[in-house]
């Protein structure tokens, strides 16, 4: 296989991820052809450089997305809040990893999980993520231990957006009503 005659530098070598063409019958994973090629090799915020992941050049001289198992730290996953940390084949979400949101993406996505980011991760322990600051359905990313799960009366923290006027536990306490008090809990 060679370049062809319209290659500039590139032509009639042997084609490689880095060479700065694009040889659209070239595959330099063995699957994929390339769709971008940066001379040298680097990432872009547009193409995926020549890196291997874990010894396999997989999605490599390919156009960058959150799922394609190659992590471009030059490339910004739309709707994400800066560039990927990580990213898992498939875009799936990992203890380690926010994934895309099933196509969708998202503030968190392809960046290591963290509560408050905007995106739930159920694999990270995350039932709701609604940013830093609580929500009427979900306890925010400043709050320690119950932060990104829904607000519920015993739970240790006031959510004021839950109608929770104070929460010291589960028990009543002098100036707060525990969770069993009906409608005067946490009140």
């Amino acid at each position: 296989m060679c370049n062809g005659k319209t290659a500039g530098p590139a032509k009639c070598r042997a084609p490689r991820c880095g060479d700065g063409y694009v040889n659209s019958t070239f595959k330099p994973d063995g699957n994929n052809a390339e769709q971008c090629d940066n001379l040298g090799g680097d990432d872009s915020p547009t193409c995926n450089g020549n890196r291997r992941v874990n010894g396999i050049g997989i999605s490599r001289c390919r156009i960058p997305s959150c799922r394609d198992g190659y992590v471009n730290d030059e490339f910004k996953p739309r709707d994400a809040i800066a560039v990927e940390e990580c990213d898992h084949l498939g875009g799936e979400d990992t203890t380690d990893c926010n994934g895309n949101n099933h196509g969708d993406n998202g503030p968190g996505s392809c960046r290591r999980p963290s509560c408050g980011d905007g995106y739930t991760n159920r694999e990270a322990g995350e039932v709701c993520d609604d940013g830093m600051d609580d929500s009427a359905s979900c306890n925010g990313g400043s709050v320690a231990d119950v932060g990104c799960q829904p607000p519920k009366c015993g739970d240790g923290h006031a959510n004021a957006l839950a109608g929770e006027i104070c929460d010291r536990g589960e028990a009543d306490t002098p100036g707060c009503n525990g969770k069993d008090a009906g409608n005067a809990s946490c009140s």
